[in-house]
């Protein structure tokens, strides 16, 4: 269950872009609060602001205006060291594509993020087995299918313990099997560890899953509501 306490708070943010001689704006007005333990989808067609919205809650991207509080830390004025710092101990990113670094196997791209972050409590041999793939530490991504690939991202990505999870369109490269598979490793991590996640998609048949589901439309949060009975994603279908 989620607790009471806002872990992410957005008051009157905004994200303009200058493109050539156009301004375009990403986000428009948004203000939002996330407690603790919560699993939001996040939906929106392209260019509504879904990955902006990550961005800035991650620390990614500064917005124009307003005000940005994630796990107690006002970050919208950080320096970019700053920045770093606060990802660090803060945010675990899972993204469409993998980004494993080819040259390493499953269990040293792992151990690459856990030498940064120096976290003592969970170790990439534990972050492996939660993600099913034990027997696999050895193997270098080319030997690993695409699921496997997000699952080691995923291990990757759990591995700093870091309170909140944004994850941008997780299963997009993957087959419907496997991105069922991805989901309801996301929905028990949520549920085992705690961690509160954020997930963007396009795909709207994911938000029944969900404890909340936010919809945005030309930057602005056209819709906000909560699952009373959310549904096993194994249940999913599109």
């Amino acid at each position: 269950m989620a607790s009471d306490s806002p872990i992410i708070s957005l008051k009157n943010v905004s994200k303009e872009y200058q493109v050539g001689d156009f301004e375009v704006t990403a986000l428009d007005d948004v203000s939002l609060e996330v407690t603790s333990g919560e699993f939001i989808i996040i939906l929106g067609p392209s260019g509504s602001g879904k990955t902006t919205l990550l961005n800035v809650i991650g620390g990614l991207d500064s917005p124009t205006d307003g005000t940005v509080v994630v796990n107690g830390n006002e970050i919208q004025n950080l320096k970019d060291k700053e920045l770093t710092e606060f990802r660090r101990h803060n945010i675990g990113f899972i993204f469409q594509f993998f980004n494993l670094l080819p040259t390493l196997s499953a269990e040293e791209n792992i151990a690459l993020v856990d030498e940064l972050t120096s976290d003592e409590e969970l170790k990439p041999q534990d972050m492996i087995d939660a993600v099913g793939l034990l027997e696999r530490k050895d193997h270098f991504p080319s030997q690993l299918s695409g699921g496997e690939q997000q699952r080691i991202a995923i291990a990757r990505a759990l591995v700093k313990n870091t309170p909140i999870m944004l994850c941008d369109e997780p299963t997009g490269e993957l087959d419907f099997e496997t991105g069922i598979k991805i989901l309801k490793l996301l929905r028990r991590l949520n549920k085992e560890y705690k961690k509160t996640f954020l997930i963007v998609t396009h795909n709207a048949a994911l938000a029944p899953i969900a404890d909340r589901v936010i919809k945005l439309r030309s930057g602005k949060i056209t819709d906000d509501e909560r699952n009373e009975n959310p549904i096993d994603p194994e249940n999913v279908s599109w």
